[in-house]
């Protein structure tokens, strides 16, 4: 048969909300709970906005967007600098991590 597929944040069912939990139990939440990553979507919330990154199932094309409102400019200022600065360390975590 088929593999069986469950979801633990796109849950479309009485026991979720009828889809709620999507938006509430992120992508962080949970790796914390149950340690691995979902497919895609996956979502993360970065200094209280809520950002998206999707895959197309056809194209492997990721994609992002900001769900609700777009976060304030400080918020993208500190986002920016996580981003260089998760950049600089980057090689050096793969080499330790192959």
């Amino acid at each position: 048969g088929e593999q069986l597929q469950n979801t633990y944040s796109e849950c479309m069912d009485e026991d979720c909300g009828w889809g709620d939990i999507q938006y509430t139990y992120l992508t962080h939440n949970i790796f914390a709970d149950y340690g691995f990553l979902e497919l895609y979507p996956r979502r993360w919330q970065l200094e209280g906005a809520i950002a998206e990154i999707d895959e197309d199932l056809e194209t492997h094309e990721k994609t992002f967007r900001w769900i609700f409102d777009r976060p304030s400019h400080d918020t993208l200022r500190w986002i920016s600098l996580q981003l260089a600065r998760l950049r600089t360390i980057e090689k050096g975590v793969r080499a330790d991590v192959a």
